[in-house]
């Protein structure tokens, strides 16, 4: 039996870049010593991106707030107010997981669906905001409501994955980096190890404690 092919690579803007061909495996999900968050079928974590704005750091641009009431009609709002003209569009969250990172213009692969990268989110001080999923089991999420007659299909597809949450968070559920630090982690994983396809990130809490986290690429 033939298993599917996957041409995967990293989509950096250095010039650092690399082609590489992997098998599909099932996801092998390994037991550490360490504290370690799994993403996996089993383990949701959250995550938003966030481009500082003027004056900014990275630090600035992580999203602390604990209190969230999304609804279905601030979601749709969000989604079809692209600009923010108002200046009170909901923050949004994607699941943390290969898509996203192909949102994000971070990684790129054949067998995933098409999908245009979101402008600008690819900067190196690029702030990440991570739910972990201590955070995750406390919130509902709220997807937008695409069944009016102003969406398109492209419309549907880019909102594909994206949506708001609602519930009462305590500031130890996130944890944070950045893009930079994320397309390190990209350059140090090795596409030609086979059983090796996880990327792996260290991020900080908001009291100073790291959290590794790892997310399976090709599998």
């Amino acid at each position: 039996m033939l298993l599917p092919i996957c041409l995967a690579w990293l989509n950096l803007p250095s010039a650092f870049s690399r082609s590489i061909w992997s098998s599909a495996a099932s996801h092998d999900r390994r037991q550490t010593m360490f504290p370690q968050v799994d993403v996996d079928a089993d383990t949701v974590v959250y995550v938003r991106f966030q481009i500082p704005r003027s004056g900014q750091t990275s630090r600035d641009a992580r999203v602390t707030e604990t209190s969230w009431d999304s609804d279905v009609g601030s979601v749709t709002a969000t989604c079809m107010d692209f600009f923010n003209s108002g200046g009170t569009n909901d923050q949004l969250w994607r699941y943390f997981d290969i898509s996203t990172l192909q949102y994000a213009g971070l990684f790129r692969a054949s067998c995933l669906m098409g999908m245009a990268a979101q402008s600008g989110l690819d900067g190196d001080n690029v702030a990440g905001s991570f739910i972990l999923p201590s955070g995750v089991a406390k919130l509902r999420t709220i997807g937008p409501d695409t069944n009016g007659d102003g969406w398109t299909a492209q419309d549907r597809q880019a909102v594909t994955g994206i949506f708001g949450i609602a519930g009462q968070l305590d500031a130890s559920d996130f944890a944070y980096t950045t893009v930079g630090a994320i397309k390190d982690s990209l350059m140090d994983w090795d596409p030609r190890k086979r059983y090796d396809n996880q990327l792996r990130l260290s991020l900080e809490k908001n009291n100073g404690d790291s959290v590794p986290l790892t997310l399976g690429l090709i599998h």
